[in-house]
């Protein structure tokens, strides 16, 4: 509760002095569409590492239309920093083995999660004209992706002639790392 003050008494302080200092403060909310992410890193030569994520379907794990809010403050030049918390709900993964060779996807149990992705932003907005308001946005920030994305589970796939070696899945899809966006 301590905690939840200071950051309330922090907010009202900010807003107060935004009006004397020229700053201004603004909340946004709204849908977004999170696209596949890339992944750029520092990978050796070779075989990739075994995968250790979630089971199959991945792509509604990642592909999928989450909702954001977004606090910040406006400094002159045309400079915004905001923080903004992106949520959705939707697969985390399946909860059973699937047969093979034609594998029920619509009849097995999943399990669904709520995931959030929590960034502290910098963006500058650059005019494209003198005398209207458009601007090309450049942001970059540093945030947290997939928090709330911990799984432990161990499915046994089968096929017509038996079930395949029970496979584990153990970890999180919680990642720290950086954002870029041009708009």
């Amino acid at each position: 509760m301590k905690n939840v003050f200071l950051a309330l008494a922090l907010c009202f302080s900010l807003i107060a002095q935004s009006q004397k200092t020229g700053l201004s403060t603004f909340f946004s909310f709204g849908i977004d569409y999170r696209q596949y992410p890339t992944d750029i890193e520092d990978v050796q030569r070779g075989p990739l590492p075994s995968d250790n994520g979630l089971p199959d379907d991945d792509g509604r794990f990642w592909q999928v239309v989450s909702i954001y809010s977004s606090y910040g403050l406006g400094f002159k030049n045309n400079w915004i920093l905001s923080a903004t918390i992106y949520s959705r709900y939707n697969l985390l993964h399946r909860l059973e083995g699937v047969r093979y060779p034609n594998p029920p996807y619509n009849n097995v149990k999943e399990k669904k999660t709520f995931k959030f992705d929590s960034f502290i932003d910098i963006e500058k907005k650059f005019p494209l004209k003198k005398d209207k308001e458009r601007y090309l946005l450049l942001t970059g920030g540093i945030g947290f992706t997939n928090i709330n994305s911990g799984f432990d589970i161990t499915l046994t796939d089968t096929t017509e002639t038996g079930p395949f070696p029970a496979k584990h899945y153990k970890g999180t899809l919680l990642h720290f790392g950086p954002r870029i966006s041009l708009g």
